[in-house]
């Protein structure tokens, strides 16, 4: 389930790389300890950043959330916050999700409904994220994430013409042989 931060990732390669306006949308073919993905993910001056995360092994879609602001005393665990979505008109879309703690500044939103939420970010201008306790709420601006998306599911396509790293495959294969 959990990624590594695929930018500082050592093996495997990059088949998609582009950006618009503050998102950078890339494709990583995987290694043996991170899955193949397709990844939107915008960064702040500070270092923290979101990405929203396509596996391509397992099709699921999540959010991994760095910020650098957070300095989060909880266990790392699984936790309950309040995702909202809010749209130019001034509607806000939201739902409460589980989320895994990472480190005292990144979080996991794992197994979210493509189907319901890939229309709600498209359309939205601001994600903001109701964490639990005195923890900060962290906010995301969704400037151009239409086109983001876009470029997600142009990655997506991609991934059916490169090789992928087959990686739990081969190292059961590798350990069976």
């Amino acid at each position: 389930l959990f990624i590594p931060n695929i930018s500082l990732a050592a093996e495997g390669t990059f088949f998609y790389d582009k950006k618009v306006s503050d998102w950078d949308v890339i494709g990583y073919t995987g290694d043996p300890s991170v899955n193949p993905a397709c990844v939107i993910g915008t960064d702040r001056l500070d270092g923290s950043y979101f990405e929203l995360i396509k596996d391509l092994e397992d099709g699921e879609l999540y959010i991994r959330l760095q910020n650098n602001s957070w300095n989060i005393i909880d266990e790392p665990g699984e936790y309950e916050m309040r995702l909202n979505i809010h749209y130019p008109d001034g509607n806000i879309n939201g739902n409460n999700f589980s989320y895994l703690l990472i480190n005292k500044n990144t979080i996991v939103i794992p197994q979210i409904e493509a189907e319901s939420f890939v229309p709600a970010f498209h359309d939205g201008s601001n994600l903001v994220m109701v964490m639990p306790g005195d923890i900060p709420n962290a906010e995301v601006s969704l400037n151009k994430s239409r086109y983001a998306l876009e470029l997600l599911a142009e990655c997506i396509d991609k991934s059916k013409e490169v090789n992928l790293n087959s990686t739990k495959d081969e190292i059961k294969s590798k350990i069976a042989a």
